[in-house]
C-alpha cells in the first residue's frame, strides 16, 4: 500500500482521497521547538487573532496530520511530492527525522509551485514515469532538520538550502510591486502581484505586511485603495 504525501492543500492530483495524506506546518514562518509560541508567531504573521482553542485544535490537527503518516509509514509505503518551497522542503526535513520506518518514505522533487493547477496533469505523468528517491537517495541531499530553528522567515535558495530573513525582508518588493501603479489600486492586487512572483509565503502573510507598511506610513490608504506615499514615489 502506498500513500501520496503533499504539503499544501492548494494542490489538484490524480490521486484519491484515500491515498492522499496532508502536512503544512508553515515552517517557512519561523522555527521554533514550543509549539505555543510558534502558533502565537504565525497568528501574528498572518494577522490573525486567535483564541487560545482555536490555537489548540490547529495543534491537535497537525498531530493526527503526523500520526496519519506514521501508520502509513508502518504498513506499506509514502511518497513526498516537494516543490521548490523552503515551507515543503523544512517539513519533510522534520518527518524524515522524527518518524519511525523513514526507510519507506521516498521523495518526488517536483520543478516548480505544485500550485498551479493547469499543468498538474501533464506533471503527475511525466513524475509517474520517473522513480521516486529512495532514503538511500535523498538522505545525502536533505540536512538536519534540528539544526535549523530560527525564528525568523527562511527563504529557500536552492534544494534544501536555506536563508534567514527578518519578517520585513520581503516589503521592498510589495513596495516596488506598488510603484508600478500609477493610481491607487485594491490591496487585493498588490498582494497578487507579489504573490504570484514569490508563492512561498501565504497569501495572509502579505495582506499583513501590506498592513503593517500602511501602519509606519510607507503606504497611504483611501478606503479599499493603497498608493505609496509620495516620499517613495
Amino acid at each position: 500500500m502506498e500513500k501520496q504525501l503533499f504539503f499544501s492543500t492548494n494542490v489538484k492530483t490524480p490521486f484519491e482521497n484515500e491515498e492522499q495524506l496532508m502536512y503544512e506546518p508553515f515552517w517557512q514562518l519561523g522555527i521554533l521547538k514550543n509549539e505555543e509560541t510558534r502558533m502565537q508567531r504565525i497568528e501574528a504573521l498572518l494577522g490573525v487573532n486567535q483564541l487560545q482553542e482555536e490555537r489548540t485544535k490547529v495543534r491537535k490537527q497537525q498531530q493526527l496530520q503526523r500520526d496519519a503518516i506514521q501508520t502509513a509509514l508502518e504498513v506499506g509505503f509514502v511518497t513526498a511530492w516537494i516543490g521548490p518551497s523552503a515551507g515543503e522542503e523544512l517539513a519533510f526535513m522534520e518527518l524524515a527525522e522524527r518518524l519511525n520506518h523513514s526507510e519507506r518514505l521516498t521523495l518526488r522533487l517536483v520543478p516548480g509551485p505544485l500550485h498551479i493547477h493547469e499543468r498538474a496533469p501533464t506533471l503527475f505523468t511525466e513524475l509517474a514515469q520517473q522513480p521516486p528517491l529512495t532514503k538511500k537517495e535523498w538522505s545525502v541531499m536533505v540536512p538536519s532538520f534540528s539544526n535549523v530553528e530560527h525564528k525568523q522567515l527562511v527563504e529557500r535558495m536552492d534544494r534544501f538550502t536555506h536563508e534567514v530573513r527578518k519578517d520585513g525582508y520581503f516589503d521592498p518588493e510589495i513596495l516596488e510591486a506598488l510603484r508600478q501603479f500609477k493610481e491607487p489600486v485594491p490591496i487585493e492586487k498588490v498582494v497578487a502581484t507579489v504573490y504570484a512572483q514569490r508563492p512561498e509565503y501565504p497569501v495572509a502573510f502579505y495582506f499583513q505586511r501590506v498592513s503593517e507598511n500602511i501602519r509606519k506610513g510607507y503606504i497611504k490608504k483611501e478606503q479599499q485603495a493603497i498608493y505609496l506615499h509620495d516620499e517613495l514615489m
